[in-house]
């Protein structure tokens, strides 16, 4: 975690996920508001842009996130296989959770 992207495209790609708009860094709509934007750069501090990476992108937020997403498929698989509830997805769900005992994030970050 070197750096951080300080300047984005408010309409294309992941920009309004990664930037904090005149925090971490400038969302734009065009080529002339970033060319802009260079004058401001002073006004970011690393430190800010720092914490901001580490604590939305960093390995324990990463791991739960992906976690989550995982946890949402698998419900929505088992939810109505055929006809029934979701136990099975309650089964698995529980034994994954006796096997991490819930912290599969601070598990990885550990690594």
């Amino acid at each position: 975690m070197s750096a951080i992207a300080i300047f984005g495209n408010r309409e294309l790609g992941a920009a309004l996920e990664v930037i904090a708009d005149g925090k971490t860094g400038f969302l734009c709509h065009n080529l002339d508001e970033m060319i802009a934007a260079v004058e401001r750069v002073h006004q970011l501090d690393r430190n800010t842009c720092r914490q901001h990476v580490l604590d939305n992108f960093g390995v324990a937020k990463m791991v739960d996130g992906y976690e989550e997403v995982y946890r949402q498929l698998l419900e929505k698989r088992f939810a109505t296989t055929n006809g029934h509830n979701n136990s099975k997805f309650k089964i698995i769900n529980s034994k994954f959770k006796t096997i991490t005992g819930g912290k599969t994030a601070k598990m990885v970050k550990s690594l």
